[in-house]
């Protein structure tokens, strides 16, 4: 063997230690991202679960708003008005606001009638 051939065998061996130390680190840099990738999942899936529970704990009560109406009884007048396209009588529009939407929490019929011509009065 020449020194130029134990040169090169020396460089060989050098370079088959450095592919083996580098495949070293790839194969644990790999089983390091493995845990991280294992760390985030499980973080992810208790997170959900915890927002899960303060959703069903905080599941949002009644407001004070929630039995009021989005529209008054003016509106669903009006609203029936122009959809009659004709002058109606107070008691036609009462008969008509229930199919606009309109549900009166009068329990006395005469006094909704009441109520209606009040307040086509003041529509006017």
């Amino acid at each position: 063997m020449t020194i130029k051939d134990l040169e090169e065998l020396l460089e060989l061996k050098k370079k088959n230690t450095q592919l083996a130390d580098l495949l070293r680190d790839r194969d644990r840099l790999r089983l390091e991202l493995r845990r991280v990738e294992d760390s985030i999942d499980s973080l992810e899936r208790l997170n959900a679960q915890e927002a899960e529970r303060s959703a069903e704990a905080s599941e949002p009560g009644p407001s004070f708003l929630a039995g009021r109406r989005k529209k008054n009884l003016k509106d669903y007048i009006a609203q029936v008005l122009l959809e009659a396209g004709e002058p109606l009588s107070p008691s036609e529009i009462q008969r008509r606001l229930p199919e606009a939407g309109y549900q009166s929490s009068s329990t006395n019929p005469r006094s909704f009638y009441n109520t209606v011509f009040q307040a086509l009065q003041r529509y006017e």
